[in-house]
């Protein structure tokens, strides 16, 4: 609504904590009141944004322990200990709970983020462990499940099973391949699926 100054104001109701104290939905609407955050789920619930991988989309499956936020608005709020550009050849350490990342952009609002999550502390209730690939593009909005060039999430997750399951299906939280490891998948690329290419279509490489 806009105020009488027609300044844009947000409103937000939190849910009643009931008879234990159960934060998840807590968390996630101070993200919006307190940082900002978008809702990185579908409004028309037609799919599942990025699950259970950001506090600001499924948040994990124990309300009392949600899960961290994704890689993308940790470094929008300028939380992150590091950012390293991706380079050709480069061997890079992302400790988990560091909030260690690495960059690898085509311009200011398109780009790769990569972070390491394990299944513990905050994200003890994540279904996978490895590295989330998180494909972003400020300019997207993930009410958009399409994944083409004019018509896709803001915040996506390179599911590793190439199954794309987060787009494709309602109330999915992820599953235990959606991460990148050795035991896993282990390379994203032009030809991997999921594929490393920017949303027009042109390699990334």
């Amino acid at each position: 609504e806009l105020s009488p100054g027609g300044k844009r104001v947000y409103r937000y109701q939190i849910t009643n904590i009931g008879s234990s104290l159960r934060i998840g939905t807590f968390c996630h609407e101070n993200g919006h009141m307190v940082c900002d955050y978008p809702d990185l789920y579908d409004y028309g619930y037609e799919s599942s944004g990025v699950g259970a991988f950001c506090l600001m989309c499924a948040g994990g499956r124990d309300e009392k322990n949600p899960t961290h936020i994704s890689a993308y608005l940790k470094r929008a709020s300028g939380w992150s200990s590091s950012a390293t550009p991706i380079t050709d050849g480069a061997q890079l350490r992302l400790t988990a709970g560091q909030n260690q990342f690495a960059i690898y952009a085509k311009g200011p609002t398109e780009y790769f983020l990569v972070e390491n999550r394990v299944k513990k502390g905050r994200d003890a209730s994540l279904p996978a462990e490895g590295l989330a690939v998180w494909h972003v593009d400020e300019l997207g909005s993930n009410n958009n499940e399409q994944m083409t060039a004019s018509s896709h999430y803001e915040l996506s997750l390179e599911q590793a099973d190439g199954r794309f399951d987060l787009e494709r299906s309602r109330s999915q939280i992820g599953d235990a391949q959606d991460l990148f490891r050795r035991s896993n998948k282990d390379q994203f690329s032009s030809t991997t699926v999921p594929n490393s290419k920017w949303w027009d279509g042109t390699a990334s490489n």
